[in-house]
């Protein structure tokens, strides 16, 4: 017997099926179908924010070619990079390191950052931060390409 069943949690749709070939057993299949997703755009590309919590934030970023976020800092939380797609230059306190799939970056508190998308196709990467407080108020902008206030 194959049924299949429909749930909706936390804004997230599942569609699962549950089989009882023969034994007592009941297996459960869960697969998201469909997520609620708010894309931010910025002049550099986009990101969503895929989890948050008190403890943490998670959003996938994705950035266009030749572009860059702002060089920028931040007093209250932690970031770690992980990248899914792409080739960019991750600037850490002003050493730069090429970085592509695979690669993952740690982003301390105050130490000033930014990625740039140096390849031809877009850059994503999944970013978990980890603090105090994951507003965007917290980011101290030290340099912007695109005429955005700085307060060095």
């Amino acid at each position: 017997m194959n049924n299949m069943n429909e749930i909706t949690t936390a804004g997230i749709k599942y569609m699962y099926s549950q089989t009882t070939d023969k034994t007592p057993d009941l297996s459960y299949t869960l697969t998201a179908t469909s997520f609620p997703k708010e894309i931010t755009h910025r002049p550099w590309g986009s990101y969503e924010i895929l989890y948050e919590d008190d403890k943490c934030k998670v959003k996938k970023i994705i950035i266009k070619p030749g572009q860059s976020p702002s060089y920028q800092k931040h007093e209250k939380r932690d970031e770690l990079w992980q990248i899914i797609s792409g080739v960019g230059e991750a600037r850490i306190d002003d050493k730069y390191s090429t970085i592509m799939y695979g690669d993952n970056i740690t982003v301390e508190r105050t130490q000033a950052h930014c990625i740039q998308n140096i390849g031809e196709n877009d850059l994503i990467f999944i970013e978990i931060q980890t603090g105090d407080s994951f507003s965007e108020d917290d980011i101290i902008r030290i340099e912007d390409m695109y005429g955005r206030e700085t307060n060095k």
